[in-house]
């Protein structure tokens, strides 16, 4: 786990992040953000907006063309080796397609979590110490999945392998969780349990969450801030006891050409969004 340098330092910090992928496609343009740790944070935005490609720089997936981001003090573009995979560790990742190996158990799943922390290959449940099995199987009990443990992973419903893949991530130990639209592919009943897991869990364990989504009602239920991105910019940084779904929904509407000056950024200045910056070649997502 990564430890946090004082209560004044952000979990996260961007500074100035411009992300270029190649001269016509820029993923991110002058970005700058911190996140206080054990806050729950949502970017929204239309495809295309810029929300993967940050996540992607906090877990250095990506590097930025120019900037930094800092976790928890620690520039995670200065990090090498061993360095770099303790930070990783520090850093849990949710994914919309779950990314499990389907024909191998929940709990197998679970413990592969913390592969980063063992030597060596692990072939078969019964290769893991007990230590890492008891603490997987402790993790799915807390997402409810106690009683699949044993159940190969491709026979679950897809909110169950969504849980199975929070257990997973979980079991690094991480003081960070991003999560990339971690319930786009679910049914409204599984999307709603698997953000109440998740809400239930990061208060309970401190955790900092950094997620995309684009289901603004889940977003203003989930969040403790909003953070609205268009063509790699913020646009859009708030209290989501501040927002409304008509007001969030002008993130999206306000790309099609739909002038609102309520909108604000970070810096609480008025924006008409639909001028708000000139058309770019590209952009990435």
């Amino acid at each position: 786990m990564i430890n946090a340098a004082g209560p004044e330092v952000p979990a996260i910090r961007l500074s100035r992040v411009t992300k270029r992928f190649t001269p016509m496609v820029l993923g991110l343009d002058d970005i700058s953000l911190d996140i206080s740790s054990g806050t729950r944070v949502v970017l929204l935005g239309k495809s295309g907006s810029g929300k993967s490609t940050l996540l992607r720089h906090v877990n250095r997936l990506h590097s930025p063309t120019s900037g930094a981001v800092l976790v928890h003090g620690t520039d995670v573009g200065t990090v090498r080796g061993r360095q770099l995979r303790d930070l990783r560790r520090g850093i849990g990742m949710v994914f919309q397609n779950f990314h499990l190996v389907g024909n191998i158990s929940a709990l197998e799943n679970v413990c592969s979590g913390n592969l980063g922390a063992l030597r060596g290959p692990r072939v078969g449940l019964w290769m893991y110490p007990s230590a890492v099995r008891r603490h997987a199987l402790d993790l799915l009990d807390r997402v409810g999945l106690a009683e699949r443990a044993y159940q190969r992973s491709d026979t679950l419903s897809g909110g169950q392998q969504q849980r199975v893949a929070i257990a997973r991530a979980l079991i690094q130990q991480p003081s960070v969780l991003l999560a990339d639209e971690p319930v786009a592919s679910l049914d409204p009943e599984s999307s709603a349990d698997v953000l109440g897991i998740l809400t239930r869990i990061s208060k309970e364990d401190r955790l900092t969450v950094l997620m995309s989504l684009h289901q603004i009602e889940y977003a203003l239920g989930f969040a403790d801030r909003i953070v609205g991105l268009r063509e790699g910019r913020v646009v859009l940084d708030e209290s989501a006891l501040n927002l409304d779904a008509e007001r969030a929904m002008q993130i999206y509407s306000a790309a099609t050409g739909t002038t609102d000056d309520s909108l604000t950024v970070a810096a609480g200045v008025p924006q008409p969004l639909a001028a708000h910056a000139p058309a770019r070649p590209g952009l990435a997502r």
